[in-house]
């Protein structure tokens, strides 16, 4: 189970996951991590598994520092 003082780590706000609907707060590996490795994810801003520049749209590289990235709104 994840430690609940471990913070999720910050993903662009234009990121889905097909787990990201209906997730359990719980849960051992939050969608945010990009541990599954069945999990689908895709960008809004194109509606596809790549982002705007052509990169891959996963939460290992969708973070701050990528050209296309979207702070989370506060």
């Amino acid at each position: 189970m994840r430690d609940e003082t471990e913070s999720l780590p910050v993903v662009c706000r234009c990121l889905r996951a097909k787990a990201s609907f209906g997730a359990v707060l719980s849960e051992e590996s939050p969608w945010q991590t990009g541990e599954s490795s069945t999990n689908v994810y895709w960008c809004l801003g194109t509606m596809e598994p790549v982002g705007p520049d052509e990169g891959l749209a996963h939460p290992h590289h969708c973070r701050d520092g990528r050209r296309c990235y979207q702070a989370p709104v506060e």
